[in-house]
């Protein structure tokens, strides 16, 4: 392969790079079954459904006994077939079976005979009843998978146990699953792979640990909104409130949720096994985070587009500028954290919300990655001129509604922690940006799909961090600031441990600059030898902050005396 080509995602949920409204987290292919366990992502079986063109099949069924042998014609894809350029004698027969399928009352139509060459049993004609005797493949589902992709089959159909009635016979090349690049074919519905997988985790996910990989199952929702006119609903309905608590409460009285103090032993609220199986219909659908009773109508996507492509670029290097400034103020406040308390459930949440606040920093500069990799893709494609890394700090953060602040190195007190909700609101600050940033990539003719994921990416992951912080505040509303909170010292330019932390801080963006400059492959060791001095202790960023912080003073930096790096204002 080509050392200078990326590698692009092929199908269609991996280049959209979004989580859906009704999709939790786990459905992002980094959270896979597969991961672990493989085979269990996935049923194979699924894929001869289609075997043939424009039918769907169930191999068995109730009709039949769930018979091994039958074949059953469960869906025909009229319109494809149409639009397909079939004989006259062809598309009729598949009008025949689509009209049936849509009378409940009309047997359904199976394949008697199937004719093609089977692998190792060579060609055949092979009747229903021949599957599983000798020299003949087990049954109807090895006989399909044996059918080798492009080749001719004929089908010979009729409607089960109907003797007299109506018969077909269609011949056509089997069904490809893959195109060229590997990617699945489009004629596979959403979630039609794992139809058919049982739920091992019926009962365990009950279990489990919040956000366990294996469960889909909400721990925790907001129950379903009241309708009372033009009455707003309270507070008490965005409480998140156990999914799975037995006494679902009604439409104009909020479920009671429980306290921080009875929070890990809420069971007694809860369904027990028996009940999940005997009321589950009584689970509500979690969309938005938030149980459903309506019909959902999902949010629409609504930005104002750039008026310019100069307009577009100086809006993508003031989003990096913002990325890598929240990265310092999550950085500044993560370190604020009183983390020398121990066995206490005070020290568990501090613990928690460090490890939390580090991990959506993290998110943020792998997101000032992502727009450097925009940028450098809007160049090498022609859409503009040229590409200079981006990796000057913003002068000032979005707040909302149209609003900015400063940028500011602060403890994490309660109004620092607002201050971060606020920044990660959904379509209300960085999503804001972002969205007339994607919205003009989209208006803009030939822009490919890789560089507009990118954004659609970087939106998705905000609302996971809106998400995070919310639980942070959460976590520590319980306990007063002074209880979880260090007493720091502002540093100034001649504590060692401060003038030691910008040394690394400067090494880092111009090590950086290096690497985002060359690109991929030739800036790799570069941007590696960036991620290690983030790390690094000492020398590095962590190792600085660890320093700074057991020495009583407050991290905060100081951006570098050199243009590369100067303060960006909001365009």
């Amino acid at each position: 392969m080509d050392a200078n080509r990326k590698l692009h995602p092929r199908n269609t949920t991996a280049q959209a790079a979004v989580l859906a409204a009704g999709n939790p987290i786990i459905t992002g292919l980094e959270s896979g079954v597969g991961n672990c366990f493989p085979g269990l992502e996935c049923d194979i079986r699924n894929l001869e459904r289609r075997f043939f063109p424009h039918l769907t099949v169930d191999f068995g069924g109730p009709v039949v006994a769930f018979d091994g042998r039958y074949i059953v014609i469960v869906a025909v894809n009229i319109e494809s077939a149409r639009a397909a350029g079939l004989s006259p004698a062809e598309l009729s027969a598949y009008e025949t079976i689509s009209a049936d399928l849509a009378v409940p009352e009309t047997p359904p139509w199976i394949v008697n005979t199937l004719e093609g060459h089977f692998g190792p049993f060579g060609r055949l004609t092979l009747p229903r009843e021949n599957l599983g005797s000798a020299n003949h493949p087990a049954d109807a589902w090895t006989a399909v998978r044996l059918l080798p992709e492009r080749q001719p089959v004929t089908l010979r159909l009729s409607r089960f146990q109907d003797p007299g009635g109506p018969t077909v016979t269609l011949t056509a090349p089997r069904v490809a699953y893959f195109d060229d690049h590997g990617a699945l074919n489009p004629m596979f519905a959403v979630g039609e792979m794992t139809q058919s997988l049982c739920s091992p985790w019926t009962h365990d996910f009950r279990d489990c640990g919040c956000y366990y990989w294996a469960s889909n199952h909400p721990d925790i929702a907001k129950p379903q909104r009241p309708f009372l006119g033009e009455e707003e609903p309270t507070a008490a309905w965005d409480r998140p409130v156990p999914w799975l608590r037995s006494r679902k409460g009604s439409i104009v009285q909020p479920p009671t949720p429980p306290t921080p103090e009875d929070r890990r032993s809420q069971r007694a609220q809860e369904m027990n096994h028996y009940e999940i199986n005997q009321r589950w219909q009584e689970l509500g659908v979690v969309l938005d985070d938030r149980e459903q009773g309506a019909v959902y109508t999902p949010s629409i996507f609504e930005a104002i587009p750039l008026p310019s492509l100069d307009a577009l670029v100086a809006h993508i290097r003031y989003a990096a500028g913002v990325e890598l400034g929240v990265t310092l103020e999550y950085l500044a406040a993560a370190y604020s954290l009183n983390r020398r308390l121990a066995g206490t459930d005070l020290a568990n949440d501090i613990r928690a919300a460090f490890a939390e606040l580090m991990r959506v920093a993290f998110g943020e500069m792998k997101h000032m990655r992502a727009v450097n990799d925009l940028l450098r893709g809007l160049a090498e494609r022609g859409f503009i001129q040229s590409f200079t890394p981006a990796l000057q700090i913003a002068k000032e953060l979005p707040a909302g509604a149209g609003n900015t602040r400063p940028l500011e190195f602060r403890r994490l007190t309660r109004a620092t922690m607002a201050d971060f909700i606020d920044i990660e609101r959904p379509s209300a600050s960085v999503d804001g940006l972002y969205s007339r940033i994607l919205v003009t990539l989209r208006q803009i003719p030939n822009m490919p799909s890789s560089l507009t994921s990118i954004v659609e990416g970087i939106i998705a992951d905000g609302t996971d961090h809106f998400d995070t912080f919310s639980f942070i505040q959460e976590w520590l509303r319980p306990h007063p600031e002074s209880a979880y909170l260090l007493s720091l010292r502002p540093a100034n330019d001649t504590t060692p441990e401060f003038q030691a932390l910008q040394q690394g801080y400067q090494q880092l963006l111009i090590t950086l600059y290096s690497g985002y400059e060359q690109g991929l492959p030739p800036g790799a060791p570069d941007i590696a030898a960036a991620r290690d001095l983030m790390l690094q202790n000492p020398g590095g960023i962590q190792g600085g902050c660890e320093a700074l912080v057991t020495a009583g003073f407050a991290v905060a930096f100081e951006t570098p005396n050199d243009p590369r790096f100067s303060p960006i204002g909001r365009p």
